[in-house]
């Protein structure tokens, strides 16, 4: 057993650690916005209206004619509410607050297993595996909830008792972001690992009842039960969105996840204290590393409580379950002084939207309502916040497009064959196009004049322009 100074020591620097995050991640959150998917968010929140419409959502293009529902209006409709009330420095802080709320949460679950150093180890390797995903979009909401339905199924392995409220939940995770579903699976894999192997299978069987009424209430959204199919909408584009592919090993990314996976299991499986729940949730863990980049990020919260609880079981930190209520009310009343401080910085250091061509504002709104401007992705995100009259080519919301439309699309900007022949089709007033696309040469080459560069783009118009 460690010394009472020695105890001290390793808890104060578990809570030093966890707060130099806190800051580090407060401090994005007081960065001008610059995630592309923030922008259609917005858009898409404004365009939306009551509930009841949300089953047949708008189109900002001519192009976007695919049949498809949205998996996230809820959390949309809140950020453009924001947005309208404070503008962008109110969804910088909106921001703020989720990724504060993240991670407290992710340490508050691993501190009920773990003393507080193990704990802030555990909460740093879940943070860093899914810090591709901490963008300011309604993903963030799926980032908090992941690891909360675990530790709520976690608990009923130990108590049996079946937590109904996660029903209702559902229902609401549902509107928010498309990752609910991994809630749902999580249900019916430990309540799998407990009908094989559980002491109270009757018991189990109760609490299976909770995943299949998350599917029915999910079905009840205003999207209706199509909501239910978006997964298989996503595969058919995954190949053509770069975090719906698998991450390499050859960079940092899939790393914290696979080192918790691993540990996780030796460790708790070479002291015979890992149940079959347990094991198909480090399972499903491992599936989410291998699967593409995004479940990735889950993966790490999904078995970041069960590597926590293995490291404890193999150390002698004391666990200091008495003090922990006090510890995480003084964490959660840091992060709200944190996010009072950060709503104070964010109208002078948010205040304007990053990494967009904001030079060309004054030519694109005098584009007419429905000309349509060649963009690339990234480019379309932000036209269709900003300059919503235009017919963008494409956007960030993939789901609206034909995948034919995308892959082709895609390879213009490549200035593949045939590239030509697209741009005559659209008959584009103008162009927005990140300044190193090989479209942009061509275009150059075929007679288009360079009108601006800015934030990384050009903005070029044909030969023979319509003067917008």
């Amino acid at each position: 057993m460690l010394a009472p100074m020695s105890q001290r020591a390793f808890r104060w620097a578990g809570i030093a650690a966890l707060l130099i995050l806190m800051t580090r991640l407060a401090s994005v959150a007081a960065q001008p916005l610059s995630n592309a998917d923030t922008w259609f968010n917005l858009r898409l929140g404004a365009d939306l209206g009551a509930p009841w419409h949300w089953a047949d959502p708008p189109r900002w293009s001519t192009y976007a004619t695919t049949d498809w529902v949205p998996t996230q209006p809820l959390a949309a409709a809140g950020m453009s509410a924001v947005e309208r009330v404070a503008g962008l420095p109110g969804v910088a802080w909106l921001y703020g607050v989720g990724l504060l709320t993240f991670l407290l949460t992710v340490y508050g679950i691993c501190r009920a297993y773990a003393s507080p150093l193990i704990a802030a180890l555990g909460t740093c390797l879940a943070v860093i595996g899914a810090s591709g995903s901490l963008s300011a979009r309604p993903q963030l909401v799926s980032l908090v909830l992941v690891p909360l339905v675990v530790h709520v199924w976690l608990r009923t392995q130990e108590d049996g008792r079946a937590r109904w409220w996660l029903v209702p939940m559902t229902w609401l995770w549902a509107m928010c972001h498309g990752f609910w579903i991994v809630g749902v699976a999580t249900g019916f894999v430990v309540t799998a690992g407990l009908l094989i192997a559980g002491p109270d299978r009757r018991q189990a069987a109760r609490s299976a009842v909770i995943p299949l009424a998350s599917l029915v209430v999910a079905a009840l959204t205003p999207v209706g039960p199509k909501l239910l199919l978006t997964p298989f909408v996503v595969n058919d584009r995954a190949h053509l969105i770069s975090e719906w592919q698998r991450a390499s090993f050859a960079s940092i990314d899939p790393w914290p996840a696979t080192i918790m996976v691993l540990l996780a299991g030796a460790l708790l499986a070479s002291r015979k204290h890992l149940t079959v729940a347990e094991g198909l949730l480090i399972a499903m863990a491992a599936g989410g590393i291998v699967l593409n980049g995004r479940t990735m990020a889950i993966a790490g919260l999904i078995v970041v409580p069960l590597f926590v609880r293995a490291l404890q079981e193999r150390v002698s930190f004391p666990l200091d379950a008495e003090s922990r209520a006090v510890e995480l009310r003084r964490l959660w009343l840091t992060g709200a002084a944190m996010a009072v401080v950060l709503g104070v910085a964010v109208p002078h250091t948010a205040d304007e939207p990053a990494k967009v061509p904001t030079a060309f504002d004054a030519r694109l709104d005098a584009v007419r309502d429905g000309e349509t401007v060649l963009n690339d992705p990234p480019a379309g995100s932000w036209l269709v916040w900003r300059h919503p009259q235009v017919n963008v080519v494409v956007d960030g919301l993939f789901d609206a497009y034909p995948v034919s439309h995308l892959e082709r699309t895609l390879s213009v900007m490549q200035a593949q064959p045939g590239w030509q022949a697209y741009v005559a089709r659209a008959d584009p007033v103008l162009a927005v196009l990140a300044a190193g696309e090989p479209l942009v040469g061509a275009l150059r080459d075929s007679g288009w004049r360079l009108v601006d560069e800015d934030a990384g783009y050009v903005l070029l118009e044909p030969a023979k322009s319509r003067q917008p």
